[in-house]
Formats: structure tokens, C-alpha cells, sequence
């Protein structure tokens, strides 16, 4: 193999690893829509809905698209913590995830433009 061609596999690698980084926030969204986060505890469905748990829907949602469903529940946390104007095309859905765990916003919104900070 030439070297050309390694940096030729190299640059798609990358690229690849991004659009699935892309990919697995976007199922993150998908699921919000199905699932928005609700506070600790939830809210509780009127008497006359038709009413699934959160885990349940999802869990369908996700044997749908036949994945696990806690994969489905950590893309949903991670794309909660990320809204779509503060999320870097440029930085892996790992890093994204990551820094996902930091409570306030601010300091998390700030590490992911400035990572060697975290």
C-alpha cells in the first residue's frame, strides 16, 4: 500500500467516524421527539391517554430500528445535554458524551470549544 493511499483511508476513517458521531445524535433527537426529558420522577399521562413508560416506547422504538434500547436511552441523554446550536461537527460523539456528565451548562457548552481545558 502506498502512502498515498493510507492518507487516502485515513481522511474517509475520519470522516465516517464523524457521520456516525452525526448519526447517533440525530437518533438522540428522534427519541427526544418520541420522549422528551421529563424531571426526575416524569410526568404522569391523563387518565384518558393511552399510556406507555418511557422505557417502553423506547424499547419499541428501538427494536424497530433494532438496536438496543439502552444505546437508544444514552444517544437520547447525550442529544438532551447537546441542543443542536452548541454541538461541534468537528468533535466525536465520544467527547460529546463525555463532557455530556458536566451539570452546568456553561462550563460544559465552554469545555467542548475548549477540550485541553477539561
Amino acid at each position: 500500500m502506498t502512502r498515498e493511499r493510507y492518507d487516502e483511508l485515513v481522511a474517509d476513517g475520519l470522516k465516517q467516524i464523524a457521520a456516525q458521531g452525526q448519526i447517533q445524535l440525530r437518533l438522540g433527537d428522534y427519541t427526544l421527539e418520541i420522549e422528551p426529558m421529563n424531571p426526575h420522577g416524569g410526568g404522569q399521562a391523563s387518565p384518558d391517554a393511552d399510556w406507555m413508560s418511557v422505557r417502553d416506547s423506547l424499547a419499541l422504538y428501538a427494536e424497530d430500528l433494532d438496536i438496543t434500547v439502552s444505546t437508544l436511552l444514552d444517544h437520547r441523554w447525550v442529544a438532551s445535554r447537546w441542543p443542536k446550536p452548541h454541538r461541534q461537527d468537528d468533535v466525536s460523539y465520544s467527547v460529546h458524551k463525555a463532557l455530556a456528565a458536566i451539570q452546568d451548562e456553561a462550563e460544559r457548552y465552554a469545555r467542548i470549544l475548549h477540550p485541553a481545558s477539561a
